[in-house]
């Protein structure tokens, strides 16, 4: 699959202190992001589309609590790509493991903490059985899109017609998933908090501010050693700087007064 071979497609995916679904999707289609997707994945014959979301994730179960940096050394976490190189730089030694082992390694303590989804996945894995400390907000994975991917011969091949129909096909998934996702988290973490006894925990800010940090350096450092990167993330970053000055003056205003 492409995401083994290309330095720059988990881009296309998430990005840690990235962006959220709509900015994603903006990126996508009015900042040039699709045809940069196009570009990355037309040597291996592969015509890529958004194909659902998962919406934002947590930030993963802990079996120890994280109150500073320092508790971040040692530490052994299942994280994989840019979001594991981010926990790197903090001293974590990142992990690699298939979602099926994730809890029996949490008991058994081959790894110290793991980070997945959001509520209504990670409950359905069973990770409130084998971890105590469940941390948020998800940083590493602030966006949730899943890829559809199509032979690029075949695609080619196919009338303007038949086209369309893939194309709004795959955008009506994207918008169906992440508002399954968005119903399902609310409902399960209510679940897990009142049913199971789980106690959703804030990183503390200057933890927050130090992974920001890692995972700046991360990315920079992708882009230093990985041309195609480094173009993906110049349009990625047009995007995301207006991003930032709109969503404090919007969204992230108005959930500060709704919430309180």
């Amino acid at each position: 699959m492409p995401q083994h071979q290309i330095a720059a497609a988990p881009i296309f995916t998430s990005l840690p202190f990235g962006l959220t679904p709509v900015e994603h999707t903006a990126f996508l289609l009015h900042g040039g992001g699709q045809g940069l997707w196009d570009g990355l994945y037309r040597p291996y014959n592969v015509k890529p589309f958004t194909g659902g979301n998962t919406g934002p994730s947590l930030g993963g179960w802990f079996n120890r609590p994280i109150n500073g940096v320092d508790d971040f050394k040692g530490l052994k976490i299942r994280v994989p790509g840019l979001g594991g190189e981010m926990f790197r730089r903090l001293g974590a030694l990142p992990v690699l493991t298939a979602p099926s082992e994730i809890v029996a390694n949490l008991r058994s303590g081959v790894i110290d903490a793991a980070e997945f989804l959001g509520p209504w996945a990670d409950l359905a894995q069973g990770f409130h059985q084998a971890a105590r400390y469940y941390l948020w907000p998800g940083v590493t994975k602030p966006n949730g899109s899943s890829e559809a991917l199509i032979a690029l011969d075949v695609w080619q091949a196919l009338n303007g017609d038949l086209k369309a129909v893939v194309e709004a096909a795959c955008e009506a998934e994207s918008h169906v998933g992440l508002a399954e996702a968005e119903w399902w988290n609310a409902r399960t973490l209510e679940v897990m908090v009142r049913q199971y006894g789980v106690q959703p925990t804030a990183l503390p800010d200057a933890v927050l501010l130090a992974l920001r940090a890692a995972a700046e350096e991360a990315i920079e450092a992708l882009a230093s050693r990985d041309q195609a990167a480094r173009l993906v993330l110049e349009a990625y970053n047009a995007v995301r700087q207006p991003a930032l000055a709109w969503s404090r003056a919007s969204l992230q205003a108005f959930l500060r007064a709704r919430n309180g």
